[in-house]
């Protein structure tokens, strides 16, 4: 017989060899051993790497096998949780139905796909392994939040409070544990920077808190309007998803209310789930036979052009399992996840939560956190979210490194660390956190510190040509110089560039710059940074290697506005929220200097003091305050990409990597009618794949030896970037064995092995 494995038209054996490979131990009706629901989620787990922002580690030192193991045991013990304490057992069509939902909701329905295909595309292992997680978690979070046997005790103590509030034996206007007080203030014109930054800070000598609000006169009134009737009135006990809560009015004319909160908290999941996991037999949980053997058609299956979410369009985000409502909390996203923590609420908090929006669902962060606080910083590394610093009693110079892939924090060190403060600012360089500027209720700075989270170690930034101390100021990175800009007191326009390298300051130019400003937001496009709002609809864009200032349009640009968000598409900047009339918002072309405004239609509710991240595709929005309450609200907003920006055939809804260059198009793909004939040397040859990946397509040829069981693993490359034929010189095979090949389309989209090894994981990569 033949020794040389060769591929017929189409769909060549090997693509489903590679799909057996992917699946072999689940392709049966069939029970899954824990080993093999391990295996799956290492597919899982490796999909979501490929795509993480910044990572420099092997998938098996960042993602070591001891985290999927134990992700592994939680949602089986979730499984046997929701059965034992609450009567509630999963069934085939709950886990349809959840499946279903991640299909019609999902915000990257590319995504999803790849984690499909890294199951196999098997019905049973995606529903076991995505849906039942996924559903199991939210259901025992739920069960659990409003369960009265496991919070009788919170109960009975947060009644006794009541009760004593309610007979005079507790005074409302006195401090004590869990008391909090906010004062509201009716005004015309909101200050800028007046809720959190400025006015909402602790009062000293308050153990709980003060919280000073001003609020438009119609938001006023509407808070005015939710309180009990009379002074000293004490509303009645309510029961919050993570705590009772009693409100008492402590002063209140028809301009100004001052509102005490008494709050206790319920006992936390992460206590309650460690005392609680190890009475759960995880071997009891058995495989449940899909409800339907078809997976659930995802968005992007029905044409090409459903890669991308309808432009300028507002699509709200899963209402279960996010953080409690919030206001001057943190977020950043990782490539996979918007991880949002700390904040406000009365009260400061150290819980926050992890959005992933191709599964459209919430997972709370560990509450073995830091502190809490708001007017914090956060940022990315590629591996962890450090935060640092903020706002509780008093304000802090300690913070955290969270990973999410474990849900592990770990403290950062104090030792040598900046001073106490708020309002800070925060970048990350690649190595460092390089924090400055702030202020701490007394004094503004014009210190900083560079923290290395490797070494946990913090060396002090330069003071001499520093900018003046400030706090409410913006900092972006550009690579290699972090710059500042603006910020308090009494507004400035001056700013300094920072070379953390050599520890040495250079101002900012202030002419052409734009007016003096505080609470404004600031983007980074690559080459510019792009400053706008902050009490002015005003804006300008600063070039750090030229130290030049053009200010932006202000025709259709948004109304001006401070406590907005902004962030960088890679085209334009989105602006949305923040102090004003509605919630509206805009986008904004620095190249050609136009702005245009975002819809309104289904757009989340009026709001600041919340925040904004860019998945690459979505603008996600969560949390923040709309002059009365924190909300706990989100939604995702999709930029459409269905134009073909740079006239090569394709758009980014079809798939194209870089719309902003004409060679450049797809990732890889398996080529069709690969054929060989001949033996030593052996002649290949395949279709051109132009029609699906460009006109101008190169080719990767990889082959290996297959010996009764195929291991494409194995293969080598035997040719990188060429053409749709070639000549292997190679020895014949021995007897009872053969070469298997396999050719992939690819341009400079998947030169290196991230583009390839994201598509293809079981077989090699090229360099």
């Amino acid at each position: 017989m033949s020794r040389v494995l060769t591929r017929p038209p189409v769909r060549l054996i090997l693509l489903a060899l590679a799909s057996v490979l992917l699946t072999s131990g689940f392709a049966v009706a069939r029970e899954l051993t824990f080993e093999q629901r391990v295996a799956a989620q290492e597919a899982i787990e490796r999909v979501y790497y490929s795509h993480q922002i910044g990572t420099s580690a092997p998938f098996e030192e960042a993602v070591p096998r001891a985290v999927i193991e134990k992700k592994v045991r939680t949602y089986l013990k979730q499984s046997v949780a929701v059965e034992t304490f609450w009567n509630n057992p999963v069934t085939s069509d709950l886990l349809h139905q959840e499946l279903e939902r991640m299909a019609v909701q999902t915000r990257m329905p590319d995504r999803l796909l790849q984690l499909f295909k890294a199951l196999g595309n098997d019905p049973l292992l995606i529903q076991e392994s995505l849906a039942r997680p996924a559903l199991v978690d939210r259901l025992a979070r739920n069960f659990f939040a409003y369960d009265a046997t496991i919070h009788t005790k919170t109960r009975y103590e947060a009644e006794a409070f009541h009760e004593d509030l309610v007979q005079g034996r507790l005074d409302p206007w006195s401090d004590h544990p869990g008391r909090t007080v906010a004062e509201y203030l009716r005004v015309d014109v909101v200050e800028a920077g007046a809720r959190y930054d400025q006015g909402e800070r602790p009062i000293a000598g308050s153990q709980g808190g003060t919280a000073r609000i001003q609020l438009k006169r119609d938001e006023f009134d509407r808070y005015f309007a939710s309180l009990p009737a009379r002074v000293g009135e004490i509303g009645q006990l309510h029961e919050e998803r993570e705590a009772f809560v009693t409100r008492v009015v402590l002063s209140k004319t028809r301009e100004e209310i001052k509102v005490a909160t008494v709050t206790v908290p319920k006992l936390s999941w992460d206590e309650w789930w460690h005392s609680a996991e190890g009475r759960l037999e995880e071997a009891s949980v058995k495989a449940l036979a899909p409800a339907d053997d078809s997976l659930p058609v995802v968005r992007s299956e029905i044409s090409p052009d459903a890669l991308c979410l309808a432009d300028d369009t507002w699509t709200p985000t899963l209402h279960v399992n996010m953080p409690s409502p919030r206001a001057g909390h943190t977020a950043v996203w990782t490539g996979n996840l918007m991880v949002v923590w700390g904040g406000y609420n009365g009260a400061y908090l150290n819980t926050g939560g992890r959005y992933d929006p191709a599964l459209d669902i919430w997972s709370p962060t560990s509450t073995a956190a830091p502190s809490p606080r708001t007017g914090h910083t956060a940022v990315w590394t590629g591996s962890r979210m450090i935060v640092w610093g903020g706002n509780e009693i008093p304000h802090l110079k300690t913070g955290g490194r969270y990973d999410p892939i474990s849900n592990t924090w770990s403290a950062t060190s104090s030792i040598n660390a900046p001073s106490a403060r708020v309002s800070h600012t925060a970048v990350w360089t690649g190595s460092l956190m390089v924090v400055w500027g702030g202020y701490d209720a007394l004094s503004y700075f014009q210190t900083g510190g560079r923290y290395n989270p490797v070494s946990d170690i913090w060396t002090p930034t330069s003071t001499t040509n520093a900018p003046t101390a400030r706090g409410w100021h913006v900092s972006k990175w550009t690579g290699n110089l972090m710059v500042v800009w603006g910020g308090s007191p009494f507004t400035l326009n001056t700013g300094g560039r920072y070379d953390p390298v050599n520890d040495t300051w250079t101002p900012t130019s202030t002419t052409n710059a734009p007016a003096a400003r505080v609470s404004q937001t600031a983007i980074w496009t690559g080459t510019l940074m792009v400053v706008w709002g902050g009490s002015s609809a005003e804006g300008g864009r600063y070039d750090p290697a030229m130290d030049t200032w053009t200010p932006t349009s202000t025709t259709n640009a948004p109304s001006a506005r401070v406590q907005n968000t902004a962030v960088w598409t890679g085209s334009v900047m989105i602006i949305w929220g923040g102090i004003t009339d509605a919630n509206t918002g805009g986008r904004y072309d620095p190249g050609n200097d136009t702005w245009t405004s975002t819809s309104q239609t289904n757009a989340p509710s009026y709001r600041y003091y919340h925040t904004a991240v860019w998945t690459g595709s979505l603008m996600v929005v969560w949390g923040g305050f709309d002059g009365a309450v924190r909300i706990d609200t989100g939604a995702s907003y999709a930029l459409g990409h269905s134009q073909d920006d740079d006239g090569d055939g394709f758009s980014e809804c079809q798939g194209d990597c870089n719309d902003a260059n004409a060679m450049l198009w797809f990732s890889p793909v398996v080529v069709t009618n690969l054929v060989a004939f001949g033996q030593g040397p052996t002649q290949l040859s395949w279709d051109s794949e132009g029609g699906l990946v460009g006109p101008e397509t190169s080719y990767d040829l990889v082959s290996g030896t297959f010996n009764a069981v195929l291991n494409l693993a194995s293969g080598t490359c035997l040719q990188v970037a060429g053409g749709t034929t070639y000549i292997d010189t190679r020895t014949n095979p021995s007897l009872g064995s053969a070469y298997w090949y396999l050719a992939r389309a690819s341009n400079d989209c998947g030169v290196g092995s991230y583009g390839r090894s994201q598509r293809d994981n079981a077989i090699p990569s090229c360099p």
